[in-house]
């Protein structure tokens, strides 16, 4: 089993991951044209700000103290989305292909967490969170599908 004090940071890791997630859907939101996509990416935040509130928790539980900011990637990455829906237009497409990329990031750092030997609890809430994030990716890219095959048209 590792340190209660490796745990915390990993579990911070996970926060400022979903914290990422939860204001990269925000920003997707307010970069897409299309009111079902907007509904869409603010609904995926609320969900991601769930898990965000599950996993501070956890660490409150460990006697940590949770982190309450994003990584430097994340806002990065929200920048280039930024960036790259003003250059065009507010692309549906490109805010849902950046916003799989931000999906990408996020399984992958719940992947390297469930790497670890957790306390049964903590692992648990990160099964469980993982599967979300699996369901947030597949959607996102489940979206972007249709919007492809909507651009192919066109």
């Amino acid at each position: 089993m590792i340190a209660r004090d490796d745990v915390i940071a990993i579990l911070n890791d996970l926060i400022e991951t979903s914290k990422d997630g939860e204001e990269g859907f925000r920003s997707s939101a307010k970069n897409a044209d299309d009111a079902r996509l907007k509904d869409f990416f603010l609904r995926r935040s609320k969900e991601v700000s769930t898990s965000v509130r599950e996993l501070q928790d956890q660490v409150r539980a460990l006697g940590g103290e949770p982190v309450d900011s994003t990584s430097i990637g994340g806002i990065l990455h929200r920048r280039w989305i930024d960036i790259k829906t003003a250059l065009t237009s507010n692309d549906n497409l490109a805010v849902l292909t950046e916003t799989e990329r931000g999906e990408d990031a996020a399984l992958a750092a719940y992947r390297k967490a469930l790497e670890q030997e957790l306390p049964a609890d903590v692992r648990a809430v990160i099964l469980r969170q993982v599967e979300a994030v699996k369901r947030n990716h597949n959607l996102v890219k489940h979206m972007r599908n249709i919007y492809e095959a909507e651009a192919a048209v066109h």
